[in-house]
């Protein structure tokens, strides 16, 4: 006789929620700070290719990094690796926020932009990764 298959067994478990929970406000903060970054610099330069150049900035790293950090990622500890890079996105979210508040250089907000897609090149498949090894 087989067993159901039960689809929210996953979630019985206490690591997996805590970490599901956690990458649902991780994904919901990059998204805020997507539309924030793309109104305020569309508001302070008008212009559509300051816009463009946020999604490139953001883009490139991952692009150059996804072998590197894939290799990375396979050899040391994931737990750290995802704490370090939600760390550096939190200083990223954190200089974004001051760089906002003091209407600070453009070419600063990019180097903050850049610094951040490198840290997501190293979080995202971290993440992914974690989800598995847990349950």
């Amino acid at each position: 006789m087989q067993n159901p298959h039960d689809p929210y067994l996953a979630l019985r478990f206490r690591d997996f929620r805590f970490l599901l929970v956690g990458i649902f406000f991780a994904g919901l903060g990059s998204q805020m700070i997507t539309v924030a970054i793309g109104w305020e610099l569309y508001i302070r330069t008008g212009s559509a290719l300051a816009l463009g150049i946020v999604g490139l900035v953001q883009v490139v790293p991952v692009f150059i990094l996804s072998l590197p950090a894939g290799q990375f990622i396979d050899r040391f500890n994931r737990k750290r690796i995802v704490i370090w890079a939600q760390l550096v996105l939190m200083l990223c979210s954190l200089g974004l926020t001051v760089l906002s508040f003091t209407h600070g250089s453009l070419l600063l907000v990019y180097a903050c932009l850049l610094i951040y897609g490198c840290a997501v090149a190293f979080d995202s498949p971290a993440s992914a990764i974690l989800v598995a090894q847990i349950v």
